[in-house]
Parts: C-alpha cells; sequence; structure tokens
C-alpha cells in the first residue's frame, strides 16, 4: 500500500529535529499528506483548600510553559515546511502525550516518533512501545542521537518468518522499492522454519515481483544475542534503516526474559520501522 498519510511527533527539543527532517522526506519522496502533532501534557496539581493562590499561579506558570514549547514546536515545523512543497497541516492538542499521539496514529499509514526520551516535553516515557502496540500502524522510530546523513538508502531488514516480520516487510514496501540497495539478514536461519533449503531466498524472491533488488544474507552465530547481531550487522553494513518486526512474544515475555524489540529500542544508532 502506497504511504499517503505521514504523522510526525514534533516537540520543542534538539531531538526533534531528526524525525521532522525524515517524514518531511518521506512526505516528499511518497508525494504523502505530512502532519505535524505537538502534545501539550496535561499538568494535574493537588488539590488543597488552603493553598488555592499557590496552585493557581502553579497551573498559570505551567500552561504558559507548555504554551512556549507548543510555539517552538510549531516554529520549527513552519521553518521545515518552508523549505519544501507538500501538502501538510499542524495538530496542537492537549491531554496526555500517549494517548494522544496513539489517538491521531490511527489515520496514519506511517508514523514517526522519537526513540524514548522523558526529558522531552510533551513526549511521555515509553511512547514507542505504545504507538506499536496499540495502533496496528508501523511506527518509524527515529534515534535520539545518530550519525546516519542518509535515509533508506541502504536498507536492512531483519527477517525470521514470523508474523510480525512479514507485516513489517509489505508495510515498508514504498520506502524498500525506492531504495538503493536492500539485505534481508536472517539470524540462526535453520531455527526458524525458513521455506527452502536457503534462507532468505524466498521472501527475496517475493521482493524481486515488487520491484525491490534484495540480497540474502543468513547469518549462523552463537556469539551473540540476535538482538546484537542485528545491529552489530547493521552498522558494519552502514545501513541507514532497519526494516523488522516487532514483540514476536508478548510484551511481558520480553520484559521478564529480555528481547529483541526492546533491546534495540534501547540500543539504535539507526532509524528503525517496526509492525506489530
Amino acid at each position: 500500500m502506497p504511504i499517503k498519510d505521514i504523522l510526525v511527533h514534533v516537540d520543542s527539543t534538539a531531538k526533534s529535529d531528526a524525525r521532522l527532517q525524515i517524514a518531511v522526506e518521506l512526505a516528499e519522496r511518497n508525494e504523502a499528506h505530512l502532519v505535524g502533532l505537538h502534545v501539550k501534557p496535561s499538568f494535574v496539581i493537588p488539590i488543597s483548600p488552603d493553598g488555592g493562590d499557590f496552585y493557581a499561579q502553579l497551573l498559570e506558570d505551567q500552561e504558559r510553559y507548555n504554551d512556549q514549547n507548543a510555539a517552538a514546536a510549531r516554529g520549527k515545523f513552519d521553518a521545515a515546511m518552508r523549505k519544501v512543497n507538500i501538502s501538510q497541516e499542524w495538530r496542537a492538542v492537549s491531554g496526555d502525550p500517549s494517548d494522544m499521539i496513539r489517538r491521531h496514529a490511527r489515520y496514519a499509514d506511517l508514523v514517526v516518533v522519537g526513540q524514548d526520551n522523558p526529558e522531552a516535553d510533551g513526549q511521555a516515557a515509553d511512547l514507542p512501545n505504545g504507538v506499536l502496540l496499540s495502533t496496528g500502524r508501523p511506527v518509524l522510530v527515529v534515534p535520539n542521537e545518530s550519525n546516519v546523513k542518509t535515509f533508506a538508502r541502504n536498507v536492512m531488514v531483519a527477517w525470521d518468518d514470523g508474523i510480525q516480520a512479514t507485516r513489517a516487510i509489505h508495510d515498508a514496501m514504498p520506502i524498500l522499492q525506492a531504495a538503493e540497495n536492500v539485505t534481508v539478514v536472517a539470524i540462526n536461519p535453520a531455527e526458524t522454519g525458513d521455506h527452502g533449503s536457503m534462507p532468505c531466498v524466498d521472501i527475496c524472491t517475493h521482493l524481486a515481483r515488487h520491484g525491490v533488488t534484495a540480497h540474502a544474507y543468513p547469518i549462523t552465530t552463537n556469539e551473540l544475542a540476535t538482538e546484537s547481531v542485528i545491529l552489530k550487522r547493521a552498522f558494519e553494513h552502514g545501513s541507514d534503516l532497519l526494516v523488522m518486526g516487532a514483540y514476536g512474544h508478548s510484551r511481558m515475555r520480553e520484559f521478564v526474559f529480555g528481547g529483541v524489540t526492546a533491546h534495540v529500542l534501547e540500543h539504535m544508532q539507526l532509524p528503525v520501522l517496526m509492525s506489530h
């Protein structure tokens, strides 16, 4: 399915700049409508009959602070829009950041958010997870710190023939079709039940029928965990986007025992497109 609606979460911090830049680039490539969303977090104060003036002033100060951040975020978005000619709109809403982003995300083909950053205004902790698990939309997570200068030209796909990986590949198809190089990596593929005697070849053949020239790269190793191998190979290949499924097991199981998704979201140094 083509990408025609992109939602990007914009806050007032410098870490928001990279995700806005990537979202704009994607909108240009796909002739898509871009929605910039800023969320002013709700501010809850305790009720006390003895401190009315104090709490009223506290609330006023917080609202003023939120308005300043919203204006700064809008300034970032408007500055980016002046450089391009794309269909776009700005939305500023108030409420719980995770809830608001999830609500608006359901009406987009792709959602662009930042890596977990609880210190950012307008971004709740654990934001990428919340969007991934509750919207049914592909989520592009942009790292807080990254040295990648290009985006989605040299793409790595993490393949395990599971439902989530299958969904991620098809959600990312327009991006893969525009990429210059696509590498499909399978870690210890003999354990995945991969169809055929040559791991990754079947999915590469399927991609070829969609106009994507992909290179199969099965890896057998006992030295590192799957998640570490994926990130290591992405770095070695100079990848500027990783495509993968998210939470093949329940999130509780991954929380207790560790898992690929949680590790990648914490240690990623390149943009990651995930589907659940």
